[in-house]
């Protein structure tokens, strides 16, 4: 999966889609510590596993 999905990539935008269609895993596994999740979607899950969040519209 890592190089269909990430490549060479330095960093990874993520949705809050990924835990809906469970890809959340598969994506913090080949991303790491690269990945930054985005969005109000993933707000309550982030913040329940301690990941990385930005969302320019709400703190």
């Amino acid at each position: 999966m890592r190089k269909r999905c990430c490549g060479g990539a330095i960093q990874a935008l993520v949705t809050g889609t990924t835990v809906v269609n469970g890809t959340l895993e598969s994506i913090l596994e080949v991303a790491g510590a690269k990945a930054v999740f985005y969005g109000i979607g993933i707000a309550g899950v982030a913040e329940l596993l301690g990941l990385e969040r930005f969302c320019p519209r709400s703190t």
